[in-house]
């Protein structure tokens, strides 16, 4: 969630000053508004918004349920079923395996929007003291 999330920001930062409709407070209203302005092309907006809707719903499920982390082997099967339905799957293996194909997908965008352009720019000079 967190490369959707800095996907948002860096388009907000990049963009707001030709754009000032992207800006928003909200991951999914930013990524929304991105698209809308011709920033984000649609799979790309799909692609997150799908990843940040399943993860929410699962973060949200996990934060009201665990006072810590989740450890899927000792997890009782009554907490397996309400991730597994709030997520809209069928089971949680189901759950899992579209967990890690929602994470690769986002994974790919960031990588071709932020990471691969990252690459092509110059070094940075550091400033002698």
């Amino acid at each position: 969630m967190l490369n959707i999330e800095f996907i948002a920001q860096t388009l907000q930062l990049a963009y707001a000053a030709d754009h000032p409709a992207i800006l928003a407070a909200n991951t999914a209203e930013a990524l929304a508004r991105a698209r809308m302005a011709g920033l984000l092309a649609d799979g790309d907006a799909q692609t997150l918004d799908e990843a940040l809707i399943l993860w929410s719903a699962v973060q949200t499920v996990l934060r009201q349920t665990l006072p810590a982390g989740f450890d899927e082997g000792s997890a009782p099967p009554g907490l397996k079923s309400l991730l597994v339905r709030a997520a809209g799957v069928g089971d949680f293996k189901s759950l899992v395996d579209r967990m890690d194909e929602c994470a690769d997908a986002a994974l790919g965008v960031f990588e071709r929007l932020i990471s691969e352009p990252a690459r092509s720019l110059p070094p940075s000079e550091e400033k002698a003291e």
